[in-house]
């Protein structure tokens, strides 16, 4: 029985693949056998200081947000506190806290 020639082509074509994509692996594999690999982790090691100063900024920014937003809340707090006194109401101290 004759083979069908869509098939013996997509055989061919499937093979040559095959060879390429080995071909790529072993030049993947040379490459950081000559040191992309150590590349590649100085990289990775560059980008993860990279994202823990972004994390130490972004603590610090906010710790320093929180405390002036306290501060705010406190003043405006006993600015209302000193409101009501003035107009005979009570409030108390203690809620600014």
């Amino acid at each position: 029985m004759p083979k069908n020639p869509k098939i013996s082509a997509l055989q061919r074509k499937a093979a040559s693949n095959a060879a390429a994509i080995e071909a790529l692996n072993e030049n993947v594999d040379m490459a950081f056998d000559e040191g992309l690999g150590e590349y590649q982790r100085s990289q990775e090691d560059t980008l993860a200081q990279v994202n823990a100063l972004i994390e130490k900024t972004e603590k610090r920014v906010k710790d320093a947000a929180e405390k002036v937003i306290r501060e705010a809340d406190q003043k405006a707090c006993e600015s209302i506190l000193a409101s009501y006194q003035a107009y005979g109401l009570k409030g108390d101290p203690d809620d600014c806290e």
